[in-house]
């Protein structure tokens, strides 16, 4: 029996037994292609050539052949030569992957910095308005007690005005009062002295009409003797 039957048959059991076998995710080497076949062998019928980098499935591997049979991201089973199968990408890929990857932390350390920038500006943006604010609060505080001041001596001054009208109104009553006594005293005061004037017009006719006939009655008198 030669070694083609051979693989023949151990091919054949493989495929009869009913193990599970654990599934992994392999890459194709650094090669520039290698193909994928219908069997474990190069005499059987090429599928597919895979590419460096393309990412398969291993479903299960033959070690006595050196062949994996394996699945392609598209869905195609097939037989490949498990040396040229690799349990990572290729270097060309990782290298790849890694720069893209640097790149992005680049960029991501650049927007954190744009970030961080942009915090530190609001944040001495914020330290200045808390000052000005700070400020202005310190302000309205000294405007408010000196409201408080004004407003305390407004209202001196109100009960002071109102006490001031009171006495300015209680004087004008008296005021008043005065001018009306005085205005009676003066009445009284004409009127006493009209009288007196009446009476010495009386008393001036009286003895108009009385003394004449006094001396009248004397040189009678005296024209007797």
């Amino acid at each position: 029996m030669n070694i083609k039957h051979r693989l023949l048959i151990f091919f054949a059991i493989s495929l009869s037994m009913n193990h599970v076998f654990a599934e992994q995710t392999l890459y194709v080497s650094d090669e520039f292609e290698i193909t994928m076949r219908t069997g474990p062998g190069t005499d059987r019928k090429i599928l597919k050539n895979l590419r460096s980098g393309s990412k398969v499935i291993e479903i299960e591997a033959f070690p006595d052949s050196g062949y994996s049979l394996v699945r392609t991201e598209d869905g195609i089973e097939g037989y490949a030569l498990s040396r040229y199968l690799m349990s990572q990408a290729a270097a060309k890929d990782r290298l790849i992957t890694a720069q893209n990857r640097i790149k992005n932390l680049r960029s991501k350390i650049k927007e954190l910095k744009d970030q961080l920038a942009s915090l530190e500006t609001d944040k001495n943006g914020l330290s200045k308005e808390s000052t000005q604010l700070s400020q202005t609060k310190e302000k309205l505080e000294k405007e408010l007690e000196t409201i408080r001041r004004v407003s305390t001596n407004q209202i001196a001054l109100y009960e002071e005005n109102e006490e001031l009208k009171g006495q300015v109104l209680n004087l004008r009553r008296e005021i008043q009062t005065v001018e009306q006594e005085n205005t009676q005293l003066l009445d009284r005061s004409a009127r006493d002295w009209f009288m007196i004037g009446a009476g010495v017009c009386v008393i001036g006719i009286i003895l108009g009409l009385v003394l004449p006939n006094i001396r009248f009655r004397r040189k009678q008198s005296w024209s007797s003797l």
